[in-house]
């Protein structure tokens, strides 16, 4: 299974693929590595959940089985036994979101592995507006998926999405946004859990319910998203988060309130208490990978996300992108020259 617009190297050995199936009859699916092009980074499809559907897993997430890790959805570049497949079956209903749903529907079906050092290149289309309109038009594929499988915030049943880590990451995040907003001074660690303290520890918490976080106990709140927090008392701290160095006339910035990771295929969560999660076009991606804490300036942006295949609107393309990533607050526009 691979996508028309992967690219495989001279090299590309299927045959190690097929030997491996052949040696472990109980695993279905042997999945590869997609590299995305120019930034050659791959997603990490760990990282991204499926729909809920109650069922028990043949094989643990990360268990190893004859030198390769269990995955529970793979990138749609693999090797699978022509049975196993067609006994999940690609939903015809869907055009554009078939690759979760096929996952979710294997859930507990098939057996997948994943084979890091096997991979392919990924040469999306990112400037055809025709092409994009089609194909970001997910309007039907989400009705039809919501029908499905159940609306979105039912959906964390099989939730991998967050690691710990990240999580408690964005947590932190989040506490440290919601203290700033109101104007507190915060610091926060982990004993066992996230621990965030303050020398106005109750007017943090009151902010903190106030977004969102709900009373768990004794100065102990709890998020849905994020988990549970115990709140402090400190005599004094420093508050304000550092932040960037003054931009560089013309040079686009990260946004300081702005703690981003990537979480799957090009989503941004930003630290606010339920998100936003921002599902990014091939563009914003691409800006969102070059773009260094230290700024860039479009061109250097355009030179390092094109290349002599790039269609002659690109810099038009990437000029509309940066002002909608600065509308979202993700993005500083760069400062304006005063005449003297």
């Amino acid at each position: 299974m691979a996508d028309d617009d992967f690219i495989f190297l001279p090299d590309f050995d299927i045959a190690r693929a097929v030997a491996y199936l052949r040696r472990n009859p109980e695993v279905d699916l042997v999945g590869g590595r997609v590299v995305n092009l120019p930034q050659l980074a791959a997603t990490d499809y760990t990282a991204t959940r499926l729909y809920a559907r109650p069922a028990i897993p043949r094989a643990h997430q990360g268990s190893i089985i004859d030198g390769l890790p269990v995955r529970h959805k793979v990138a749609n570049f693999y090797l699978a036994r022509t049975a196993a497949v067609r006994a999940v079956g690609y939903d015809p209903a869907l055009k554009r979101m078939d690759h979760a749903d096929f996952f979710t529907s294997a859930y507990g079906r098939l057996v997948c592995v994943e084979d890091h050092s096997w991979f392919c290149l990924h040469d999306k289309t990112r400037f055809d507006r025709h092409y994009l309109a089609h194909r970001e038009d997910l309007g039907a594929d989400l009705t039809y998926v919501a029908a499905k499988w159940g609306p979105p915030q039912d959906v964390p049943a099989v939730r991998e999405d967050l690691s710990e880590e990240v999580r408690n990451l964005l947590h932190e995040n989040a506490i440290r946004l919601v203290a700033g907003d109101a104007g507190l001074a915060v610091g926060t660690g982990f004993e066992g859990t996230l621990i965030a303290w303050s020398p106005a520890a109750d007017e943090l918490g009151a902010a903190l319910r106030a977004a969102g976080w709900a009373p768990a106990g004794a100065r102990r709140l709890h998020h849905r998203v994020w988990g549970p927090v115990r709140l402090r008392t400190a005599p004094a701290i420093a508050t304000t988060p550092p932040h960037p160095a003054a931009a560089a006339a013309g040079q686009w910035q990260l946004a300081p309130r702005v703690a981003a990771i990537e979480s799957g295929a090009h989503v941004i969560a930003a630290p606010l208490p339920d998100g936003p999660a921002l599902v990014l076009s091939p563009v914003a991606e691409a800006v969102w990978r070059v773009l260094t804490p230290a700024g860039a300036t479009p061109q250097e942006i355009l030179d390092a996300i094109t290349d002599e295949d790039s269609p002659p609107d690109a810099a038009a393309a990437l000029d509309r992108t940066l002002a909608e990533l600065a509308a979202l607050g993700l993005l500083l526009p760069p400062p304006v020259e005063r005449a003297l």
